[in-house]
């Protein structure tokens, strides 16, 4: 658990007997939640950050939405093929985000150019290297297709 620099510490009793909590980090930002009981500066840091990783859990989830597949297809294999390709690929944003800023969009539209780049831009190179590299013999079947 990553400890918080807390430069600022309040617990205020409301009238309906919650307690509000209200801690202020080294960069002035402010973290303030609603509790039952009253704490002291050390379990407020404890809950915060307990606060902070299940917010990260519920955003992870938001971005699996944002994922969500939709297809025309009956056919479930092709649905879970996609399904495993979505959370792969949201898995290798959460690792790059985790080592520097950055956002989805900006991340499936890199994704896009690469994949334009290298797969559809020039199927018809990728297809002559792929005939050009394996002898033309009858055991071979690559000579059964036609000439480009």
């Amino acid at each position: 658990m990553a400890e918080l620099d807390i430069s600022g510490f309040l617990c205020v009793r409301h009238g309906s007997g919650a307690y509000l909590i209200i801690l202020r980090k080294e960069d002035d930002k402010i973290i303030a939640f609603l509790v039952r009981r009253e704490m002291d500066l050390y379990d407020a840091i404890v809950l915060a950050e307990m606060y902070r990783e299940r917010w990260g859990i519920e955003n992870a989830f938001r971005s699996l939405e944002e994922f969500r597949i939709r297809t025309r297809t009956c056919d479930v294999r092709k649905e879970l093929v996609l399904v495993l390709l979505s959370y792969l690929l949201l898995n290798v944003w959460f690792l790059i985000r985790s080592w520097r800023k950055v956002k989805l969009w900006e991340f499936s539209v890199s994704l896009s150019n690469l994949l334009d780049r290298e797969v559809r831009v020039e199927p018809e190179r990728a297809f002559r290297e792929v005939k050009t590299s394996f002898p033309q013999t009858p055991a071979n079947p690559m000579h059964l297709l036609p000439a480009t």
